[in-house]
């Protein structure tokens, strides 16, 4: 495999609109035209992008609706081919710049590494943050991986490593960033488990101890196979409303909902509401991702 270059954060520049109008919803005229713009953006990026050499496949869906309605089953939401707030608000969380559906690289599909003790480089710096603690943040990335893996990292400072390590701007979590980022380079798509790692948008806040969820760990195994000893064999898993067999943390009213904790999720009213299960640290920040009893006080 040729050397694979590793970014921090993809920053796309939005320099034309499409002629296709992009349909939105009568509950929904609020929405300004730089909204408009933004999503037909993103649908081109992100769905059936163009290739380096300006070309689109001819299997590939070429509408701006049919890529809308793509991303809204890719995302869960409801297949509308309409753009509306919930829509939207997908599209503005922060995210990986890599396609959703699409070819990511101008390499073949089947991208996985022929050897198992790769090397990898950092290139320049973010001026953003201490060298120490960019060397930190891409150690522990690594490390995500090579647990559960028989793949070796090894870093040179000077050539042509495996991966290339180079920075744009200042993003997102630069752990998870870094994470999710080398799981493309081993070989890894998007997946739609919102719970993995590998989710396009960045959900993980950094404040507990991040454990590689369970989707993500079979992915990279069906590549190279379990490493020697998993050090955390108990990977999370995103809940299944309909599993039988699920059993729950806590339950309790928070309020005036239902309020249902299972390991770092909760969710509310025990519905299929388009923004749940959302992860514990995300809507209690400082909580922690996992409760063992939850009660509610003088409506605090």
């Amino acid at each position: 495999m040729h050397s694979a270059v590793l970014a921090t954060l993809f920053l796309l520049s939005w320099t034309h609109c499409w002629s296709l109008p992009l349909p939105s919803s009568d509950d929904d005229d609020d929405l300004s035209e730089e909204d408009l713009e933004f999503a037909e953006h993103y649908l081109k990026s992100y769905y059936h992008p163009v290739t380096l050499a300006g070309i689109l496949k001819k299997s590939a869906v070429t509408s701006t609706v049919d890529r809308l309605r793509e991303m809204q089953s890719f995302f869960g939401l409801e297949v509308t081919g309409i753009l509306d707030d919930p829509t939207l608000d997908i599209m503005k969380k922060p995210r990986c710049g890599v396609p959703d559906v699409g070819e990511y690289s101008v390499f073949p599909r089947t991208l996985k590494w022929s050897h198992t003790n790769l090397t990898y480089r950092i290139v320049n710096y973010t001026p953003d943050m201490p060298h120490s603690e960019v060397d930190k943040a891409f150690k522990k990335a690594f490390k995500v991986w090579s647990d559960v893996t028989p793949l070796n990292f090894t870093r040179i400072h000077d050539g042509t490593a495996d991966i290339m390590i180079s920075f744009g701007t200042k993003g997102y979590n630069l752990f998870i960033v870094a994470a999710h980022e080398l799981g493309h380079s081993l070989g890894l798509d998007h997946s739609k488990d919102p719970g993995a790692l590998m989710f396009p948008i960045y959900t993980y806040t950094g404040k507990s101890h991040f454990m590689l969820p369970d989707d993500d760990v079979q992915g990279i195994q069906s590549l190279y196979g379990p490493g020697d000893e998993d050090p955390n064999p108990k990977h999370p898993k995103t809940p299944e409303k309909c599993d039988p067999a699920l059993s729950l943390d806590a339950i309790t009213s928070l309020r005036g909902e239902t309020m249902i904790f299972k390991d770092r999720y909760d969710d509310a009213n025990q519905t299929m509401d388009k923004d749940y299960p959302r992860f514990i640290e995300e809507e209690f920040p400082g909580i922690g991702d996992k409760v063992d009893a939850v009660y509610e006080k003088n409506g605090k």
